[in-house]
């Protein structure tokens, strides 16, 4: 059974928490067990083990994590789950410690586009634990929230949206008692978790570090965590992150200059989220209903952006590739309020505003990637006022979050 999941609910930039008490614990496990049968959409990865992926291109089982995302339950289908779970007592306590905790997930679950499709609620219990429920529920345990620290909370949730990767096999192994293939699917989902954070400069020994406390906890208060046999020992999930950790070090040596070679910024900070937010932007500018922003905006010929595309023999993430970007800190734009990155009409050098970038994307990854896009357009010709710049920024959020 998935539990380290959260699921939130954001409702314009609000973040949306309901809070409930349960009789106990075990009955909402077993909720989450009768309930488990919900089919995923997802593809599924044609790895034996775990260990597999250290054969892989780290790249690659990022660009896999992107277009492998699984589709979300309809509405209808999650106005039925919610509806199906217990009424009993609503908890109104949560501290402004917790709520400062939850509100900390937003990046993982932005980033995952989970954001407006997970909802978090918080449940009494005994047993420090986290759930995905039916993929589109987090039940997070009172104790559970007050014992994690924010980045261990998110290391939780990146595991636990992994779990939505391998839903169908996962609930089959649960099914006929396989409890190896069990343990060795929440290994892979691990293993997306410490990517995920990757991703966000987050410290993805946060993960291991959580389990532990977890485990400590219930095994000090219960003697025995619920479904414990289901789980790699914490060992075990220590060694495999470990290794994980190396995997991600040692594809960034061989590939983050040979990726984007064109990045020239000394700050270290500003450079790994420039990168980190390119990788983001060309993922983006792989689907087709992206890559219609070339065909939609137009150049000062008049001719749509495409066109200059066409003459450079380049297709959009092939272009990224080739524009310039330079710390435009101490350029007058930058001392403009709100602004993160600006160019020149036709000029492939673009020029990312320093640490408020670097703010900027550690706030919003989605926000830094769609200004990376937004600048790139300028690069190959469009014009603003009109389109405004904020005009330009939306049309690339609607066209390219997915």
């Amino acid at each position: 059974m998935p539990h380290n999941t959260l699921r939130l609910q954001r409702a314009e930039t609000a973040l949306s928490v309901r809070l409930f008490r349960v009789v106990g614990f075990l009955n909402v496990c077993l909720l989450w067990l009768a309930l488990l049968s919900t089919v995923s959409d997802g593809q599924a990865l044609s790895l034996t083990h775990p260990k597999d992926l250290l054969g892989m291109d780290p790249g690659a089982f990022v660009q896999w994590l992107h277009t492998a995302r699984p589709i979300p339950v309809s509405a209808e289908e999650k106005a039925r789950i919610l509806g199906s779970l217990p009424p009993e007592g609503e908890v109104t306590d949560l501290k402004a410690g917790d709520l400062t905790k939850l509100a900390g997930l937003k990046r993982v679950l932005q980033l995952m586009d989970r954001d407006s499709v997970y909802l978090v609620k918080i449940i009494d219990a005994r047993q420090a634990g986290v759930g995905l429920h039916a993929r589109s529920v987090v039940l997070i345990s009172k104790t559970a929230l007050g014992l994690l620290n924010t980045d261990e909370l998110q290391a939780f949730a990146a595991h636990e949206i992994g779990h939505e990767y391998v839903w169908d096999e996962y609930t089959r192994a649960v099914g006929r008692g396989d409890r190896k293939r069990v343990k060795e699917l929440e290994l892979m989902c691990d293993a997306i978790a410490i990517v995920t954070l990757d991703r966000l400069g987050l410290d993805s020994s946060s993960l291991i570090s959580g389990i532990e406390k977890v485990s400590r906890f219930n095994r000090n208060r219960l003697g025995i965590a619920l479904n414990e046999s289901n789980y790699p020992t914490v060992a075990e999930r220590d060694a495999f992150a470990r290794s994980i950790r190396a995997w991600l070090t040692r594809g960034a040596a061989v590939s983050e200059d040979r990726e984007w070679p064109n990045v020239h910024i000394e700050d270290p900070y500003t450079r790994d989220s420039a990168r980190r937010a390119l990788d983001g932007a060309s993922l983006w500018l792989a689907a087709p209903k992206c890559q219609s922003l070339f065909f939609e905006f137009r150049d000062e010929r008049g001719l749509p952006l495409a066109t200059k595309l066409q003459e450079l023999d380049a297709d959009p993430q092939r272009y990224v590739r080739i524009v310039l970007f330079q710390d435009g800190t101490s350029q007058p734009p930058c001392k403009r309020h709100g602004v993160l990155a600006f160019t020149a009409r036709g000029n492939r050098v673009v020029y990312l505003c320093g640490r408020d970038f670097e703010r900027a994307w550690r706030r919003d990854a989605r926000e830094a990637q769609a200004t990376i896009i937004h600048e790139v357009l300028h690069s190959l010709g469009l014009g603003e006022n009109p389109p405004s710049p904020r005009q330009i920024t939306d049309r690339v959020q609607s066209l390219c979050w997915q």
